[in-house]
């Protein structure tokens, strides 16, 4: 920004609140920090949208039964199925059985154990502290590290 002209930095403050759109001396300070913002807003929409397909990923494994955690290991180290999260997240939504057959084909390579979630209330999730997790999240039998 050392070499902007004056009517480049007005011009790109156009919208601005106060006298930052017609002060250059303002102007110059809000647009620097308006190109901070939007430099750190690109970088969080890629994580935005990476936890977004792990998400909704995770809430389709969790109604076959499969951890998330052993179903991308599976994913990644022993099967030949080479499909990233984004692609999964958009089947797992708009082609629940072709993201199926898929969980299957991954399963039965890797061998990934199915987890058995007992039904739980509202009320017991509340007893265990568990309150902001979803009902079908609280319990898992499995041990932590996932047996592969």
């Amino acid at each position: 920004m050392g070499n902007w002209s004056r009517t480049k930095v007005l011009r790109l403050a156009k919208g601005f609140q106060g006298r930052a759109k017609n002060c250059y001396s303002l102007a110059i300070v809000r647009l620097h920090k308006s190109l901070q913002h939007a430099y750190r807003g690109r970088k969080l929409r890629r994580r935005i949208a990476r936890r977004d397909w792990i998400t909704r990923i995770n809430s389709a494994l969790s109604e076959q039964s499969v951890k998330y955690s052993c179903f991308i290991h599976g994913l990644n180290v022993y099967s030949n199925v080479a499909l990233n999260r984004k692609v999964l997240a958009e089947l797992a939504v708009n082609e629940p059985y072709s993201f199926r057959a898929v969980v299957n084909e991954v399963i039965e390579q890797a061998g990934i154990p199915r987890v058995e979630l007992p039904p739980m209330s509202y009320e017991e999730a509340k007893v265990q502290g568990d309150t902001h997790v979803p009902v079908s999240y609280t319990h898992l039998t499995l041990p932590t590290i996932c047996s592969v």
